[in-house]
């Protein structure tokens, strides 16, 4: 499924590594120009090791103080290292118990399994903003009707893999899109007092995205475009369960992508 991607700009000038100066300091300039502007405080982003999976911390600078936002908190269960829990108790004392914005860019395990495994953490963070692509939004059609196909294939696969063996790839990339109704329940409630939002590709913020002064957002994904969408769905030829004359599964072990 198609996740929310989003580009972000602040005017603001970041330092390398995400290093905060303990003073603004002038740059000497060479002979006949005039000297740089003072560097300004940091943008900080943290990145997380979970193993594979995602979680950053962004850490914005304003006029207030540090405001933070974060982006994705998951693992998938074959490639977590177990670190997540310590992961989700840091970001809640780095954050000092408030989030300003969260996004959750699509619901795959490795992206959001945080949210419904550590929910009792999450809970003790104030969040203002929570933001989901519009593929989730439990009013939208559109979304229904996509979220429909994807569980009409989950089931599919689940079928398929009780019926005959499957390839590791096959199953890691099957379980991405399984188990994660915890997590985006706590995510489509807010959290913890967060307004949601639903996005699509295209959406701009152009000044002061969830009341962060200079922080602007566009929205590259996911598209509404039907032709684009269209592509998540197999050819019609397609099965994901071939049995033989008396009825029993035939066929072997599947295979994610074509050897040859």
């Amino acid at each position: 499924m198609p996740g929310t991607a989003v580009k972000s700009t602040t005017r603001r000038r970041a330092t390398r590594r995400g290093r905060t100066p303990a003073a603004a300091a002038a740059v000497p300039a060479a002979p006949g120009q005039q000297p740089a502007a003072p560097v300004g405080p940091a943008i900080r982003i943290r990145m997380y090791r979970v193993g594979f999976g995602d979680c950053f911390l962004v850490t914005l600078p304003t006029d207030a103080g540090k405001t933070h936002i974060l982006i994705d908190c998951g693992v998938h269960s074959r490639g977590n290292v177990g670190t997540l829990k310590k992961t989700v108790e840091n970001l809640a004392l780095e954050c000092e118990g408030h989030l300003a914005l969260v996004v959750a860019t699509h619901a795959h395990q490795d992206h959001i399994s945080g949210f419904g495994l550590h929910a009792d953490i999450f809970k003790t963070v104030r969040v203002d903003h929570v933001w989901l692509p519009w593929t989730e939004d439990g009013e939208d059609k559109q979304a229904i009707g996509l979220r429909r196909l994807r569980d009409g294939m989950t089931a599919a696969l689940a079928s398929r893999f009780a019926a005959a063996p499957a390839s590791l790839s096959a199953k890691a990339v099957f379980e991405l899109a399984t188990g994660n109704a915890a997590a985006l329940d706590l995510l489509k409630a807010g959290i913890n007092g967060g307004a949601v939002r639903y996005l699509a590709g295209g959406d701009r913020i152009d000044e002061n995205a969830v009341g962060i002064p200079g922080l602007g957002v566009r929205v590259l994904g996911p598209p509404r475009d039907t032709s684009l969408l269209g592509r998540m769905a197999p050819p019609s030829s397609d099965r994901f369960l071939r049995t033989a004359g008396d009825g029993a599964a035939a066929g072997g072990p599947v295979q994610l992508f074509s050897r040859n």
